[in-house]
């Protein structure tokens, strides 16, 4: 699914990346994945590199080059359970060149056309970079010519089938499932060899190879197959649900209860916008790195402190907020509200 790349999207995608600071909730540190449905967590570098690991991808030196890297999250756990991988990094722009070079074994930093990138990698990996491009073929055939011929190409993305509220965000103009990832790399010539729907929550994650070794070797985690033509109807009736749960949400902003919105991601913020940005007394998180903070001057809260007689809005789909708050909140006098889907 994608949106349309005309000039009014383009100039909107220009100025959310004028002032755009990465992870900018948690103070820079990326995002944690909880585990299993409790209160443990660690980043999602750590989650991805582990099941690389687990999966055998990975052997004890190589070559590994991250596309989109960032203020260097990945790159900083990758050394440290794999001190003896020679890294690159690579963005579009430099902000963050620096940081990245003083990473321990971290070599190159590229931030201009992939020709001028002369080495070749035995994993490549694209974390939340596929959402972003307009033409995702024509740029995974250059980034293919840079990956050895027994090399893993990784990419991740949000699964808009599990996280409506993807749909929402301005600078994503492709929205994926599986198997529309699947008729791209089929487009390719590669082979996902791992793939899985939950290894970070409401985001896909593949493996891709290019050799027929490793094809031979293919494993995946099972997922329910998906029709290419029912992305449509799909995206209409999200669209429908979240128009509907923003009257939602304005409705029972006018009783007078306080209100906190569970979560500090972007799906947070459009419900804080579809408020018109006032009536939420605070947000819920669980990560600590963005516990005790700010955003738009409302302060983050964890979830001990959460008051009774309170009603909190989870922008998740009506499972996951369900888990969640039976999980935090069963033993505390709140209400809460989600999708209805």
């Amino acid at each position: 699914m994608q949106k349309r790349n005309d000039q009014v999207w383009r100039e909107e995608v220009g100025e959310i990346y004028k002032n755009y600071s990465i992870y900018h909730q948690g103070n820079g540190s990326e995002q944690v994945v909880f585990q299993n449905g409790s209160s443990l967590s660690r980043s999602r570098s750590l989650q991805i590199i582990s099941k690389l690991k687990e999966y055998g991808f990975l052997s004890n030196i190589g070559k590994l080059l991250d596309i989109g890297c960032g203020n260097g999250g990945f790159l900083r756990s990758f050394q440290e359970i794999f001190p003896n991988w020679v890294n690159s990094g690579y963005e579009i722009n430099e902000k963050y060149k620096e940081d990245i070079l003083n990473i321990s074994n971290v070599v190159n930093f590229y931030s201009s056309d992939f020709s001028v990138i002369k080495e070749k990698y035995d994993v490549i990996t694209l974390i939340h970079v596929l959402e972003h491009l307009s033409e995702p073929l024509e740029y995974l055939n250059k980034v293919k010519d840079l990956l050895l011929p027994d090399g893993i190409l990784l990419i991740e993305v949000p699964n808009f089938r599990e996280n409506p509220f993807d749909l929402m965000i301005a600078d994503h103009i492709v929205h994926y499932s599986l198997d529309a990832l699947n008729l791209i790399v089929n487009k390719l010539g590669g082979e996902i060899v791992y793939q899985s729907e939950n290894l970070i929550p409401r985001e896909i994650t593949i493996c891709i190879s290019f050799s027929n070794l490793l094809k031979e070797k293919a494993k995946s985690e099972k997922v329910p197959p998906e029709v290419v033509d029912s992305n449509l109807v799909i995206t209409n009736e999200y669209i429908y649900n979240l128009e509907k749960f923003a009257n939602t949400i304005v409705a029972e902003s006018k009783t007078g209860t306080s209100l906190g919105i569970f979560g500090t991601s972007i799906a947070g913020t459009w419900v804080l916008s579809a408020l018109g940005g006032e009536a939420i007394s605070y947000f819920v998180d669980e990560d600590v790195n963005r516990i005790g903070r700010r955003i738009f001057d409302i302060p983050i809260l964890s979830p001990e402190d959460v008051s009774t007689d309170s009603i909190l809005i989870f922008p998740f789909k009506k499972e996951i907020a369900s888990s969640i708050f039976h999980r935090l909140f069963l033993n505390k006098k709140i209400n809460y509200l989600s999708l209805e889907f």
